[in-house]
């Protein structure tokens, strides 16, 4: 691990993880996921209410939601029935794209909450894949890419639209298959119609053939580019099991050009060979050396055909830009699906899998 854990201080040893709501988890997580980018309000004495049995019903939801940054009454969601859009926070739903594909995800720019993007699969057909944008809320699309391929299927942990330019799009996307032991995070300045690297093999001389660059991996979240710092950024990846498997976090402070490195987990470095993976990620806009993870220990492993057996999580801070680690709270926590702060930024929210938590700050 870079940086050093340091055992809880006596502030955060009295404080702790505070049940915030029931029901499904999947529901935790989503809220808690779209609250970065919308800023969902949380409030410990409101039930979970179901959006699909309201107005115009929500046939078969896909389990995607896109939040409008700017208004959170305004979302997006894929059913059986194609891309549908809500303007009442969920009450009823109009069909915007008649689709027999669903999306794997949908992403609003908070630059221009009329810009969104979709990434569309089809069903019994995983390498079919094709991305649409619309400039008008969803009244009309327009496909920027369509990929057909064979005996792979689609991922895209990151499709992000830059906070305040609503021309800059984030992606790490691929269909994978045994040959992938790596991707990239590719930056568009056109609103995806062209793509470059800033992330990964081929980047900077990164070879193909160095399994031990820590780039050689996958990027699964990202945050960043507004607040205090607008160039900064947090990079979140994942390596494949075949090269040893680990996790790590890299901060930028050139606008995503260049990547530092400032959290390293691999299971030859940790106690007993435990496998850490990284559940979560959020900073604190106005004092952007304040980043928080989500850490997940699993059981050692060496079969990359079984699901790795989980053992812990707990949530990390670091308030000097990842040199330093604390252990904030309780580190035996279900694992952890997603982080958000509240607007507060006095409370940090948890999304695991058995609840959402919140954690009182000051």
């Amino acid at each position: 691990m870079m940086g050093r854990l340091f055992p809880r201080s006596a502030k955060t040893a009295v404080l702790s993880w505070r049940h915030e709501q029931g029901g499904s988890p999947d529901a935790a997580s989503a809220a808690s996921r779209h609250q970065r980018a919308g800023r969902l309000g949380v409030a410990a004495d409101r039930p979970w209410r179901p959006l699909t049995g309201t107005g115009q019903a929500l046939s078969e939801p896909t389990g995607v939601v896109g939040v409008d940054p700017t208004n959170h009454d305004i979302l997006y969601s894929s059913s059986a029935d194609g891309l549908v859009k809500s303007l009442d926070g969920g009450q009823s739903w109009s069909v915007i794209l008649p689709t027999a594909e669903y999306a794997h995800t949908i992403a609003v720019s908070p630059a221009n909450h009329d810009v969104v993007y979709v990434g569309l699969g089809k069903r019994g057909d995983p390498g079919r894949f094709r991305y649409l944008r619309s400039k008008d809320g969803g009244a009309s699309w327009e496909q920027t890419e369509l990929h057909l391929y064979s005996l792979c299927g689609w991922s895209v942990p990151i499709l992000l639209p830059h906070p305040t330019d609503e021309n800059r799009l984030f992606r790490s996307a691929d269909c994978r298959s045994g040959a992938n032991f790596y991707d990239h995070l590719r930056q568009s300045l056109d609103q995806g119609a062209s793509w470059t690297t800033l992330f990964g093999v081929g980047r900077a001389g990164i070879s193909n053939r160095d399994s031990s660059h820590p780039q050689y991996a996958y990027p699964t979240d990202m945050v960043g580019g507004q607040g205090a710092e607008p160039g900064r950024f947090y990079l979140v990846t994942h390596r494949d099991s075949r090269v040893g498997r680990g996790t790590s976090l890299f901060r930028s402070d050139d606008d995503a050009q260049t990547w530092t490195e400032i959290f390293r987990s691999r299971p030859a470095t940790e106690p007993d060979g435990a496998i850490i993976q990284l559940g979560g990620l959020t900073y604190d806009l106005a004092r952007p050396d304040t980043v928080y993870l989500g850490r997940n220990v699993y059981a050692p492993s060496t079969d990359a055909s079984r699901p790795l057996t989980f053992v812990s999580a707990g949530v990390l801070m670091s308030a000097d830009g990842g040199s330093t680690w604390t252990a904030l709270g309780r580190q035996d926590l279900p694992e952890i699906y997603d982080l958000a702060l509240g607007v507060d930024r006095r409370n940090l929210y948890v999304a695991d899998k058995e609840d959402l938590r919140r954690f009182r700050l000051e």
